[in-house]
């Protein structure tokens, strides 16, 4: 979701010394938080791929869940989605009567999101009108090359 720059000025900023520690100062301060923030993607960029090369190797495939699945807001045995939940709530009643540990029940959840994915290719669940991404929650791939055989 990258935007191109629509349109761009240039302009000439004389600043006194004063107006100059202060610009370094404060643009000094952005370039650490983005160089920070840069390096925490970079770290989880690296890890997943390190995810991926060791599942490859294994010979297994990687389910990624979206980020967004509510895995512990739904019940596990009705698909009940409780609308708010503050993370200082660890266990929960559904409306069919079932209590849930919230780590449990997030697990099963998914768990069973994964094997929906790998067995249907996306989610059981229907996607809530809200989704942030929507996308697939399965990895898309473009198929492998076929140069040189023959199609029947």
């Amino acid at each position: 979701m990258s935007r191109g720059v629509e349109r761009a000025f240039k302009y000439r900023f004389y600043p006194n010394v004063e107006q100059a520690s202060e610009l370094a100062r404060t643009f000094g301060c952005v370039r650490l938080v983005y160089n920070m923030a840069l390096q925490a993607r970079t770290e989880a960029w690296t890890l997943r791929q390190e995810r991926v090369n060791k599942t490859e190797w294994h010979g297994r495939n990687l389910v990624v869940v979206d980020r967004w699945f509510p895995s512990s807001k739904l019940c596990s045995a009705c698909g009940a989605h409780a609308e708010r939940m503050p993370l200082h709530v660890r266990s929960w009643t559904c409306r069919c009567g079932r209590v849930h540990d919230r780590d449990v029940n997030a697990a099963r959840n998914i768990l069973a999101e994964g094997l929906s994915v790998i067995a249907c290719g996306g989610g059981v669940r229907p996607q809530r009108e809200s989704s942030r991404t929507g996308q697939s929650s399965a990895k898309q791939e473009p198929p492998g090359a076929t140069q040189g055989i023959p199609v029947p």
